[in-house]
């Protein structure tokens, strides 16, 4: 994980491919945990998508609710690695560090709000 990168797009679309990484896995081990891989999947890339999307918007009004639905998607992504957490103990490893990114993301969308909104 580009655990010290500057750029935070490129930051969520490594935490995009390690998500994609770990929902492999789960498909293929845990078949039960299929849905909440998905519903995985699809909130953490939507980080990295609506960040992406905020790149040459012209007002900050614009900019602040794409980082405001990436903070949304962040919150989302907290949810099901913490329910995967809970629901599959044996994946402990690959997933705390991918708990950490993610608060991290929560962290720094809800700062650049902040910033944006004042």
């Amino acid at each position: 994980m580009a655990r010290y990168a500057t750029d935070l797009r490129l930051r969520a679309r490594l935490f995009s491919i390690a998500v994609y990484k770990l929902s492999k896995h789960v498909r293929e081990r845990h078949p039960a945990l299929r849905n909440a891989s998905d519903q995985l999947f699809d909130a953490a890339s939507s980080i990295g998508a609506n960040l992406a999307e905020s790149e040459g918007l012209n007002t900050p009004k614009e900019f602040a609710a794409r980082y405001a639905i990436a903070l949304k998607e962040s919150k989302e992504t907290l949810y099901w690695l913490e329910l995967l957490r809970g629901a599959e103990p044996s994946l402990e490893p690959h997933l705390g560090p991918l708990l950490g990114e993610c608060k991290e993301f929560i962290a720094m969308t809800t700062a650049a709000l902040k910033k944006l909104r004042s």
